[in-house]
């Protein structure tokens, strides 16, 4: 049985067709659970999408990550620093 490991970085340029797949693969996983919560995207223009959206700067609060095994990207995460509220009293909960 041979190892392949996962490699966890910043998403980039060419990798929006993997982005799409992992995406279309959560979402028909989230569907066989509960399908009223899953939803597998419409495929027309995803990768597309996503690669613009890859290709793209993002703001500091920002990061975005993909994972890769392979070589391939099989997965995302998309992390956002939400700044505190302006009165200090109110706490949010996400």
């Amino acid at each position: 049985m041979s190892r392949s490991c996962i490699r966890v970085r910043e998403v980039g340029p060419g990798d929006g067709r993997g982005c799409a797949c992992a995406r279309s693969d959560a979402g028909r996983y989230l569907e066989e659970i509960d399908p009223a919560v899953g939803q597998v995207p419409a495929q027309a223009g995803l990768a597309e999408h996503f690669e613009s959206e890859c290709a793209s700067p993002r703001p500091p609060e920002e990061l975005c990550l993909v994972a890769e095994r392979n070589a391939q990207v099989v997965g995302s995460v998309l992390a956002v620093v939400i700044p505190p509220a302006q009165d200090a009293s109110v706490v949010s909960s996400y």
